[in-house]
C-alpha cells in the first residue's frame, strides 16, 4: 500500500511539473494533410505564444534526427506582439521514410529575458540574442505522431517530376567519348544517392552529378539535377533506355518517367596515323606573335599591380589611419565591443573574440580589455 501511494505521489509531482512548464506558453503542432504516404512531403507548423508575461521569452525548437523520417526547416519567425508578449512560428517539411505510426521528436526550449537583459540587446533581431546570458527552460512536449500509409508499388520518386535527355553525338572514335546528359526536374522526394546510368555493356562510364536548383518547399524538394556521363568504348554499344517509377500524391496516381535508347557508333583509328613520322619537320621561320602577346600581357599586369600598390600606399593611407575601425577604437566596455562586432563585422572571424569578451565581462578572462581590442585591430588591419 505504501509503495503504491509513493508511486502515485511521484506521478502527481511529475504531472504538476509538466503543467507548470506548459503554463509559460501556449504551443501546438499543425499538419497540412490527414492522409500521408511513405516519402510524401508533409508541412508541419509549430506555433508558440507567450503565456506568462512576467518577462520576455524567446522560443527555440530543434527536431531530433531519426532513420524513420527526414526533416528540414523551411522558415522561422519570431515577433513581439506586445510588452512581454512574444510569439514564434516554425515551419518544417517532413518526409516519412517508413510506413506505420511515426513519432517526430523535438527539443523545445524557452529562454527567459528580464528587462535588464533586454536592454543589453542592440536590436530586436532574433539571431543576436544568443550571446546574452538568459535562463534556458527545456519544455518536454509530446512527439508529433504521423500515421503513414505504405505505397502499393515500389517507386524511385515521390512527387511530380519530369526527365529530359540530350546526346551530344551518336558517333565517336575509339579515343573519344560519347557524352550524354539527363536533367531531372520537379518537386517531391528524391534520394540523395539516385543514379541513372551505372552499368553500360561494353563501355566505361565517367559521371558528374550536380544540382542547378535545390530548395526545400512545403511540397518537397524542388530540384533541377543534371546527370552528365561520358562513355568510352572500343566498339559500338547502346546507351539503354531509362525507366523511373514514381508516385504523385497531388494526382494520386503512379506514373513512369522514361528516356529512349541511344545506339553509339564507334569508328576505328589506325594507331600509326596518331604518330608524327617526321622527326624534324622543316621550319618556315619563327612565329614571334605568341611571344609578343605574352610580353604585352606581362607589361599590363605589372602596370596594374604597381598602380594598385601606389594607390593603396598614397591615396588611401591617411583615410585608413584616421577613420577605419573607429567604432572598435571607441568601444568603452566588453559589452559595447561585442555589439560593434556583431553589428558591423559579422562577416569576419569574430567568434573567438566574442567568447573572450563574454568571459571578460564575467571577470574570467586572462587578458585585459585593451589587449583584446589591440589584437582585433591588428588582425583586421
Amino acid at each position: 500500500m505504501k509503495k503504491n501511494l509513493g508511486k502515485i505521489v511521484v506521478l502527481l509531482l511529475f504531472a504538476i511539473a509538466l503543467s507548470a512548464r506548459s503554463d509559460l506558453a501556449d504551443y501546438g503542432f499543425h499538419i497540412d494533410k490527414k492522409t500521408i504516404y511513405t516519402k510524401e512531403a508533409v508541412e508541419v507548423t509549430f506555433t508558440a505564444t507567450q503565456k506568462d508575461q512576467k518577462d520576455a521569452m524567446f522560443f527555440i525548437l530543434n527536431p531530433k534526427p531519426s532513420s524513420k523520417y527526414k526533416i528540414e526547416l523551411l522558415t522561422q519567425e519570431s515577433k513581439k506582439l506586445s510588452y512581454h508578449n512574444y510569439a514564434a512560428t516554425f515551419r518544417f517539411v517532413v518526409f516519412p521514410l517508413v510506413s506505420g505510426d511515426i513519432d517526430v521528436d523535438f527539443d523545445f526550449i524557452i529562454k527567459v529575458a528580464s528587462d535588464d537583459v533586454m536592454a543589453q540587446i542592440y536590436t530586436g533581431d532574433y539571431s543576436r540574442v544568443k550571446w546574452v546570458e538568459m535562463p534556458s527552460i527545456p519544455v518536454k512536449i509530446p512527439p508529433l505522431r504521423l500515421h503513414v500509409k505504405p505505397l502499393k508499388e515500389k517507386v524511385d520518386l515521390v512527387g511530380d517530376f519530369k526527365i529530359d535527355s540530350h546526346l551530344q553525338a551518336s558517333q565517336t572514335n575509339q579515343y573519344g567519348a560519347a557524352n550524354i546528359s539527363y536533367v531531372l526536374s520537379g518537386t517531391g522526394y528524391v534520394n540523395d544517392d539516385l543514379k541513372l546510368l551505372e552499368n553500360v555493356s561494353g563501355a566505361t562510364i565517367f559521371s558528374d552529378i550536380k544540382d542547378e536548383i535545390s530548395k526545400y518547399t512545403a511540397q518537397g524538394l524542388k530540384i533541377k539535377r543534371d546527370f552528365s556521363y561520358a562513355l568510352i568504348a572500343q566498339k559500338d554499344f547502346v546507351i539503354p533506355a531509362l525507366t523511373l517509377k514514381a508516385y504523385s500524391p497531388t494526382k494520386n496516381k503512379y506514373y513512369t518517367l522514361s528516356t529512349q535508347a541511344y545506339p553509339i557508333k564507334i569508328t576505328s583509328i589506325n594507331p600509326d596515323t596518331l604518330v608524327d613520322d617526321k622527326d624534324f619537320p622543316k621550319e618556315n621561320g619563327y612565329d614571334l606573335s605568341t611571344l609578343k602577346n605574352i610580353f604585352i600581357a606581362i607589361i599590363i599586369f605589372l602596370a596594374g599591380f604597381i598602380t594598385a600598390r601606389l594607390s593603396s600606399e598614397f591615396k588611401f593611407k591617411k583615410v585608413t589611419k584616421k577613420h577605419r575601425f573607429r567604432d572598435i577604437k571607441d568601444a568603452k566596455s566588453p559589452k559595447e565591443l561585442i555589439i560593434v562586432l556583431l553589428q558591423n563585422y559579422k562577416n569576419r572571424d569574430i567568434q573567438e573574440y566574442i567568447n573572450e569578451l563574454e568571459r571578460l565581462e564575467y571577470k574570467s578572462s586572462q587578458r585585459s580589455f585593451n589587449a583584446i581590442k589591440e589584437e582585433i585591430l591588428k588582425k583586421f588591419m
